[in-house]
């Protein structure tokens, strides 16, 4: 009589094999023009990369902003795909709300066609997901979205940060109530010192964990580090589905 093996399968290699099955079964559909092929066509891509962004997401204000200096105290340069709004919106919204997986490789290549070329020894990182958001998801948005941009760049992702408690920012309604809950949110869980690191997130509202992330990875030894996110959503109109 046999003995019967169980194999153990990663859930990030599930995912990976259940997204190429789905893509090979019903491709998807550019959520811009109906093209065939992919969550945003090049075109598309195009277009809204094409759309200039001029805000500091850390502050709020038109660039040049006069608290740009003060912003690039901990941070060292800070890119934006563009405004949460129309095909942005839809494209962000359905990834993070609707865990459509598949739009992870079009937001990265919107990131990689707005960061300019960065040296290949900056390692990637990512604002991580709280706990109970990945298990609503069944995956890490935040994770995935910096690990298919890494990849795009042959840089080296790693998970630099953790979280501390799962108060949701969503939830804070003013900027001084999210900078709190920022401020003790993360810890730095490799070493970092001597870094240079890209520190990625999905949506930017008030800036306040990206801030506050940054500061304990400068803590920790890290060199520089650069912050991108794919959408900046002010606060006042910042609703979530």
């Amino acid at each position: 009589m046999y003995g019967i093996i169980n194999i153990t399968v990663p859930i990030n290699v599930k995912n990976t094999m259940l997204d190429t099955l789905l893509s090979t079964l019903a491709p998807h559909y550019c959520y811009g023009c109906g093209l065939i092929g992919s969550a945003l066509c090049p075109n598309c891509i195009n277009n809204i990369i094409n759309e200039p962004f001029t805000v500091c997401f850390n502050c709020g204000k038109t660039l040049p902003c006069t608290t740009q200096l003060a912003c690039q105290n901990t941070i060292s340069a800070s890119w934006c795909v563009g405004a949460r709004e129309g095909l942005l919106r839809l494209c962000i919204d359905e990834y993070k709300f609707e865990s459509v997986r598949a739009i992870a490789s079009s937001l990265a290549e919107l990131l990689n066609q707005r960061i300019p070329l960065l040296p290949s020894s900056v390692v990637v990182t990512n604002i991580p997901t709280a706990s109970n958001h990945i298990r609503a998801r069944s995956f890490d948005h935040a994770a995935l979205l910096a690990r298919c941009f890494a990849k795009r760049r042959g840089l080296i992702h790693q998970n630099l940060l953790e979280r501390r408690h799962n108060l949701s920012q969503r939830a804070a309604v003013s900027r001084e109530e999210r900078a709190s809950r920022a401020a003790s949110a993360f810890c730095v869980t490799s070493n970092v010192e001597g870094l240079t690191i890209l520190l990625l997130d999905d949506i930017v509202t008030t800036g306040s964990s990206v801030r506050a992330a940054a500061q304990i990875l400068k803590a920790a030894g890290a060199q520089e580090v650069y912050v991108a996110a794919v959408a900046y959503s002010p606060l006042l109109s910042h609703k979530e589905p």
